[in-house]
């Protein structure tokens, strides 16, 4: 009698997260140097569902006391200096950084950063780095990330005035936005400088610039990490084995 073969086929399903291409944004700088203000904001910053708001400042004595984009408060990621909110809910409001005393001399910038669809941007873990100094060549020691999908930012504080060199940064970083206060003597002005650097797999890298005025400075980076909201996608199957048994 002929033997009927049973075949059991044995599968495992290959799941991966589903990274979609980082994309970053300027939405403005602001200056002031009256002297009698505590406050610097950069009007009507609309952003998108899901995106995320990178804000850099740099100030003269005193401390930040809020980041806000309209009612929601950002989150402190770097010495007072780099502050963040993400995935927000589409919308157009101010961004406003309040300082504890009014300011000699400050200034900011506000980035957004989109982590594509069906994702979402959160700071990685133990991903800052800073550094201070006085030269033509301002770096910190570097940071790794974690993940394949994430975005370096870093902020260039100087105690100078925005006519001076702005240098150029190191490491494949590309130059963001700057913004610097002018007028009085060179070291009685604040100038902040962003830098960027998108990677699609993990990396160690530094906050870097050559060729700036020599200034006294201080250098800060963090990192940003997509995170996926719609969980894994399912690849083809993948056929790992066959049994034969007889019946």
């Amino acid at each position: 009698m002929p033997m009927a073969l049973k075949i059991i086929v044995v599968v495992l399903l290959s799941l991966s997260c589903s990274w979609a291409a980082i994309t970053r944004t300027a939405k403005g700088t602001a200056t002031d140097k009256v002297g009698t203000n505590n406050t610097l904001t950069v009007a009507s910053v609309a952003l998108n569902n899901g995106d995320s708001v990178i804000v850099g400042v740099n100030y003269r004595t005193g401390s930040v006391t809020s980041v806000v984009w309209g009612a929601q408060s950002l989150a402190n990621d770097s010495q007072t200096v780099i502050y963040s909110l993400h995935n927000v809910a589409a919308g157009t409001n101010d961004v406003v950084v309040t300082f504890s005393v009014d300011q000699s001399a400050m200034a900011m910038f506000v980035t957004a950063v989109s982590f594509g669809a069906g994702n979402i941007g959160a700071k990685d873990v133990g991903s800052t780095d800073n550094a201070t100094g006085t030269s033509t060549t301002p770096a910190d020691a570097g940071i790794a990330t974690n993940v394949a999908s994430e975005i370096f930012i870093g902020a260039l504080d100087t105690t100078g005035p925005r006519g001076d060199a702005a240098g150029t940064w190191s490491n494949s970083w590309s130059s963001g936005q700057r913004a610097g206060t002018t007028g009085g003597s060179a070291t009685s002005n604040s100038t902040v400088q962003e830098g960027y650097k998108i990677v699609t797999a993990t990396e160690t890298s530094q906050a870097a610039l050559t060729d700036i005025t020599s200034r006294q400075w201080f250098i800060q980076h963090v990192t940003y990490k997509a995170v996926a909201t719609g969980g894994a996608v399912v690849k083809d199957p993948i056929m790992r084995g066959v049994i034969a048994r007889p019946r």
